[in-house]
């Protein structure tokens, strides 16, 4: 059996443009990724209220989208990248 080798990809330089449509060097857009431990399974209405609670009071207020679902998942900003303020007030 042959093994592949892979090699980076050459690199080029773009141009400012073409680095806005990508979202690469310095038009990155950063989000960050959760994981939540429940100490006890909770029922599935409690489940439905906790992510309804998230969406009205943390996501909708600060203009960010989350996915995944309860247990995990990640959080972006709908435009930009999400402030480290964001990340310290969901965990808390």
């Amino acid at each position: 059996m042959l093994d592949l080798l892979v090699l980076p990809p050459p690199k080029r330089s773009r141009s400012r443009r073409l680095c806005k449509k990508l979202h690469i060097a310095e038009f990155q857009v950063l989000g960050f990724d959760y994981e939540l431990t429940w100490r006890v399974a909770p029922s599935i209405d409690v489940l439905d209220r906790f992510i309804d609670q998230l969406l009205e009071d943390f996501i909708e207020p600060r203009a960010l989208s989350l996915g995944g679902g309860v247990n995990c998942g990640f959080v972006a900003a709908r435009r930009g990248s999400v402030t480290d303020e964001d990340r310290l007030a969901f965990e808390s």
